[in-house]
């Protein structure tokens, strides 16, 4: 990661909160942006304020030590979360040899400072055949750890070795997708669910849960009207509708 990009990661302060009527509220502090003024969330007084720079520390420092790639970084709107997509050199995953659709392996790491989410670090695929850059957050490869009890030292290292490790796993369900149909009934349903501008790009019929998979993933990762923050929430839901077909 470059220091140009170190530079504009955001910084938050806790401040003290008080009533419309001036009155201290002491139990409660405002997370504050510091460069722009904006509260971004109240939260108790024993919350652990984890900055975005300290989780860009270190995933540089252990980048390398796990053959990470220097990871691409995105805020929300606010700049309250921030998420680091990042691929391990010369891990891929071959999911169908004779038609070359491979797929490369990496990590997502987010964090938030609004008490919205825990630290995160899940098994993230980037799929070659897709020129446009069709990708998914695998989140039951996904590991946790409430800023309460954040470990700082060893943490990081521990959940991406376990992510690393994921792979294997992550290969044989892809491949397994490969050879296995859908339940085109349950599939139909499912679809419904979605946004329309979403079932318009999905055609069903009789086929793979991996043809299927990416048609799902092509939706989520090509709608230019999402932030990453609002793709990786819905590649929950592809998890969830991979599991019922």
């Amino acid at each position: 990661m470059s220091e140009q990009v170190q530079g504009i990661i955001p910084e938050f302060a806790l401040k003290p909160v008080h009533s419309d009527k001036g009155v201290s509220m002491d139990k409660w502090r405002v997370v504050q942006n510091i460069r722009t003024e904006e509260n971004v969330a109240i939260v108790s007084r024993n919350y652990n304020l984890v900055q975005h720079s300290e989780i860009m520390s270190r995933f540089q420092e252990i980048a390398g030590k796990l053959n990470l790639q220097p990871g691409k970084v995105s805020f929300s709107k606010n700049s309250a979360h921030m998420h680091i997509l990042a691929k391990f050199t010369n891990t891929q995953i071959v999911v169908d040899k004779k038609v070359g659709d491979i797929v490369d392996y990496g990590v997502a790491i987010e964090n938030s400072v609004d008490k919205t989410r825990s630290i995160r670090i899940s098994a993230y695929t980037f799929r070659l055949k897709c020129t446009n850059g069709m990708t998914h957050a695998q989140h039951e490869f996904g590991f946790t750890q409430r800023h309460l009890h954040l470990d700082r030292n060893g943490l990081m290292v521990a959940m991406m070795e376990k992510v690393y490790a994921a792979k294997v796993t992550l290969e044989t369900q892809y491949r397994r997708w490969t050879t296995e149909n859908i339940n085109l009934e349950a599939a139909v349903e499912l679809v419904k669910d979605l946004p329309k501008k979403y079932q318009d790009r999905i055609e069903l019929g009789t086929m793979t849960k991996w043809e299927f998979f990416n048609l799902l993933t092509d939706a989520n990762s090509h709608d230019n009207k999402r932030d990453m923050d609002m793709k990786l929430r819905f590649d929950r839901k592809i998890d969830a509708i991979m599991a019922a077909v």
